[in-house]
């Protein structure tokens, strides 16, 4: 064991040093008590020995807690691998789509008789993607219901949550928008709420008037 590694056996003075003591006490028969003069000078040689070895750059003091495996303890000297995280199933969980789903009031529906000429009797739709009409403002999306036409394009209101369809816009385009409500503003207030038409007339009314 190398002289600069600290145990508890390194902790003691090592051969040469308890030679030099031995052989201080030896004098005590020849010159008596003088002989504790060369028995401290001995101690204090050694004492410094050992000090001058904790300088060395080669000293190795182990940590308190330190405590050295023993075969009681388990295999030593060969590393664990008895559970890896490389060894664990790997399981791919498919992420959870949430279904959309906006509802359809009756005054949506009325409006996408009279201005689309279409006639639905679904309370409910599920949409592909909203991509927001900004130039009619906030709450206003342009929407494929695939439902209703899988290649046609609807403008809608939805309510806060995007949820409900309030009502379907003439048109995708905001100028033909404006131009359908120019010229049909009567006609379309009059008979959206007219609950004594029922879709069948608004249809109409579509194909003879505004289409």
């Amino acid at each position: 064991m190398s002289n600069f590694s600290k145990t508890k056996d390194s902790e003691d003075f090592d051969k040469t040093e308890w030679f030099v003591i031995i052989l201080s006490l030896t004098t005590i028969p020849f010159i008596g008590w003088w002989a504790l003069l060369p028995f401290f000078c001995a101690l204090g040689w050694a004492g410094n020995r050992q000090e001058e070895r904790k300088k060395s750059p080669l000293f190795r003091e182990e940590p308190d807690w330190y405590k050295p495996r023993t075969p009681e303890d388990g295999i030593v000297g060969r590393r664990d691998n008895s559970w890896s995280r490389d060894d664990q199933p790997k399981t791919f969980e498919k992420p959870v789509v949430e279904e959309k789903i906006l509802a359809i009031t009756n005054h949506a529906r009325r409006n996408l008789a009279l201005r689309h000429g279409v006639i639905t009797g679904l309370d409910k739709l599920d949409y592909e993607e909203l991509t927001p009409f900004e130039e009619e403002g906030e709450g206003c999306y342009i929407v494929t219901f695939s439902q209703l036409n899988k290649s046609k394009e609807f403008a809608v209101f939805l309510d806060e949550d995007k949820t409900v369809i309030k009502t379907f816009c003439p048109h995708t385009d905001y100028n033909r928008n404006r131009t359908y409500f120019k010229k049909h503003t009567n006609l379309d207030n009059s008979l959206k709420d007219d609950m004594t038409k029922d879709l069948e007339f608004l249809q109409k009314v579509w194909l003879d008037k505004i289409a």
